[in-house]
């Protein structure tokens, strides 16, 4: 489940990027896929967070 989740936040970046690379966006639409890629970095933190806390807690629950 978390493994799905970075790999969708991590698609979304990527795909920012790819759109921004093929094209000259202008300001506005600029603006908004910022403010996508400034959520997306967010939630894949979270992710990558609660992954970290899930592994150790399995790892402390073996110890």
């Amino acid at each position: 489940m978390i493994s799905h989740q970075v790999r969708r936040y991590l698609g979304n970046i990527k795909g920012i990027f790819i759109v921004i690379d093929a094209s000259e966006p202008e300001e506005a639409a600029f603006a908004e896929m910022k403010g996508v890629l400034r959520e997306s970095i967010e939630c894949l933190e979270e992710s990558i967070r609660r992954m970290e806390k899930e592994l150790k807690d399995k790892i402390g629950a073996k110890n």
